[in-house]
């Protein structure tokens, strides 16, 4: 069962203060409706149906009502009676993001996907920069195994709602079983930072991150036998397309600036296990061999501006812990017992400096691939050569 992605809570500010054709909701009413969010809360839905449609017997074109009681009976399972709701007020200027996906949802409830999908569509002609209408219509696409479309519709609500968090949750699923599996680490370590506090997401982007990582990073030791491999990018390779276009391609050049500290580790025979310690030294490299080929995005990829503040701010290692604390990795209890303190002052840093993508800082293979449109096929092995020779495999 799709999952409504919208907290239920009954905006007081909405219920107390709009007002609809009939005037505003006297307090005693707003202190009533108030109790009756709680009643909610404990699943007490009829109940609380009851107390809301007695204020629409008062206010029966007030938004905040009506809108509460689509939102109740969506969560109650009704979805005909939330729709009913939902055109009552369709006209309301007061009309909000949130309404177009509830009322979409509810009409893929209805086993209406393509209602659905107009009801998000039309949300976006008003609201353009409305994130979770573009995740909602990604979903309708995911759902019938659509993968390319749900992804163009994730990869929009990104450029449009840069701190949006569950777009990037999305992409980075379905681009993990692709050849651009580099954007699934991408995505996965910006979702962790817009939505720190939702642990079980968190748990999963970082396990997420580590497979990826521990799947197509390789060096077996057998002996004298070395036996390296790298495989971010399964399938890319360099050369000019047959159209003509400029050379590009984000995720070799990713492979290529983790290949100096893969190669580090076969010189010394130490297998790769993506513990913390590897990993954190792994992603630094791929970090300061980027910030030797300067600023090649132009904002667009706001991540590692952002590491590099981490970087400089001496906070590196506890970062790392950070995004890798859901996953189960060698190294890491450890870690945390005798660096307490320094995590703490990273968890403090990390309050003052949040993790904040704009449209002008944005984290999007789109944004980014529209900017670096003008590389040759020269420059772009210049700059694999470049990052190839950068990493340092040492602390």
């Amino acid at each position: 069962m799709k999952k409504l992605l919208l907290l239920v809570v009954v905006a007081l500010a909405a219920v107390g203060g709009r007002a609809d054709s009939l005037g505003e909701l006297s307090a005693e009413w707003v202190e009533r409706l108030k109790k009756a969010v709680t009643l909610v809360d404990g699943g007490f839905y009829d109940a609380a149906i009851e107390d809301f449609n007695k204020a629409r017997e008062l206010y029966p074109d007030n938004y905040a009502v009506n809108y509460e009681l689509a939102v109740i009976n969506y969560m109650k399972g009704d979805y005909k009676e939330a729709i009913k709701y939902l055109r009552h007020i369709e006209k309301s200027p007061d009309v909000e993001p949130g309404y177009y996906q509830i009322y979409g949802n509810a009409l893929d409830m209805l086993g209406k996907p393509a209602d659905a999908l107009k009801i998000y569509r039309k949300g976006l002609k008003k609201f353009p920069e409305a994130g979770e209408l573009y995740l909602e219509s990604g979903n309708i696409e995911l759902h019938r195994e659509e993968y390319e479309k749900a992804l163009e519709w994730y990869e929009r609500g990104i450029e449009a709602d840069p701190d949006f968090a569950s777009d990037y949750y999305r992409a980075a699923m379905i681009l993990f079983d692709s050849n651009i599996k580099v954007w699934s680490l991408i995505y996965a370590e910006a979702e962790i930072l817009l939505a720190p506090t939702n642990n079980e997401r968190r748990k999963y982007m970082a396990t997420l991150m580590t497979d990826c990582y521990k799947d197509n990073i390789t060096v077996d030791i057998d002996g004298d036998k070395v036996e390296m491999k790298t495989t971010l990018a399964p399938g890319r390779s360099i050369g000019m397309p047959p159209s003509g276009e400029p050379a590009f391609d984000f995720c070799l050049m990713y492979e290529t600036a983790a290949q100096r500290y893969v190669m580090q580790l076969g010189l010394e025979k130490t297998a790769f296990t993506a513990s913390l310690t590897q990993l954190t030294q792994l992603r630094r490299d791929v970090l300061e061999a980027f910030t030797v080929a300067g600023d090649i995005f132009g904002g667009h990829m706001y991540l590692f501006d952002y590491q590099r503040r981490v970087l400089e701010a001496g906070h590196w290692e506890a970062y790392n812990l950070f995004l890798f604390a859901g996953a189960d990795i060698d190294g890491m209890q450890q870690w945390y017992d005798e660096n307490r303190v320094a995590f703490n002052e990273f968890v403090e840093w990390m309050e003052d400096n949040p993790f904040v993508p704009d449209t002008e800082h944005t984290v999007s293979y789109n944004a980014m691939n529209r900017y670096v449109r003008p590389f040759t096929y020269t420059r772009f092995n210049e700059l694999l050569r470049l990052l190839y020779g950068m990493g340092s495999g040492k602390q």
